[in-house]
């Protein structure tokens, strides 16, 4: 019989990485997805970069963000069980509406 499965998701209330000043400053954007370890009782347990941006000051404001989040942890048959998730970190500027 096959077991049931469900993945981890994110606390609503996590906070997003802060945009590094140096990166919003020269104009960088780009997306960091990282390999993040959850743990059964929803902590970080570690992350790494799975597919990081060329940009290094973003790459390291999504390690640090993530470091702090919260997930709902991943369950097989009902039971908490740790997992591991891809989370795709999007750092896109906004620019100001011309009047």
């Amino acid at each position: 019989m096959p077991s049931a499965y469900v993945e981890a998701t994110q606390v609503a209330d996590n906070v997003p990485p802060e945009y590094p000043a140096n990166e919003r400053r020269l104009g960088h954007e780009g997306t960091v997805v990282l390999l993040v370890r959850i743990g059964a009782d929803g902590t970080v347990q570690g992350a790494e970069l799975a597919a990081p941006c060329p940009f290094p000051g973003l790459n390291r404001a999504a390690l640090r963000a993530v470091e702090a989040w919260r997930f709902e942890p991943a369950q097989r048959d009902g039971a908490r069980v740790a997992s591991e998730l891809h989370v795709p970190i999007v750092f896109q500027l906004t620019m100001p509406k011309s009047v």
